[in-house]
């Protein structure tokens, strides 16, 4: 049984860090940390980032259309294919 939880938790623990996929779309995630995350087709649509942290995450094709980026932090983040048409406030290229 208790190998089970343990392989629960660490299971638990990965999908957390790997997030791939997600859809954060119309949420707002101001000031929240995703500092090396991977974020790869997430969508964010019409979400609200300000001070959000994405720096060091892969962002690979994500989908920011009219997002709310003010004073996003993007250093050193992966966004090969991602999409900001009609996002504002910090351009991340």
């Amino acid at each position: 049984m208790k190998r089970r939880i343990s392989f629960f938790v660490l299971a638990l623990s990965a999908a957390a860090a790997f997030a791939d996929n997600e859809n954060y779309d119309g949420q707002d995630v101001s000031g929240q940390d995703f500092n090396g995350m991977s974020l790869m087709d997430s969508t964010w649509v019409g979400s609200v980032a300000r001070d959000a942290d994405f720096g060091k995450a892969n962002l690979a094709n994500a989908d920011f259309r009219n997002a709310d980026l003010t004073k996003a932090f993007f250093s050193g983040t992966t966004l090969a294919g991602a999409n900001f048409e009609g996002a504002t406030g910090t351009r991340p290229f």
